[in-house]
């Protein structure tokens, strides 16, 4: 998901004319973007219930996953 977001703000950035210092400053800004939505999801994942959640809260957990809070 993170690929795709970074994807679309540097083509839009190209597209946009933007200079190769843009592109690389919306590039960083994107992966730190994408890397706070993740903690942040991750930190929910285990400290919220379902119904809070709207989705099924500690599955990273019964899947084995590697998480920031791993």
């Amino acid at each position: 998901m993170a690929a795709l977001l970074e994807g679309f703000v540097v083509l839009g950035a190209i597209l946009g004319c933007g200079s190769n210092e843009e592109v690389e400053k919306l590039r960083n800004f994107v992966r730190y973007i994408s890397l706070l939505f993740q903690v942040v999801d991750n930190i929910l994942d285990v400290t919220k219930f379902s119904q809070e959640l709207g989705k099924m809260a500690g599955k990273d957990l019964v899947a084995y996953k590697t998480t920031y809070r791993s």
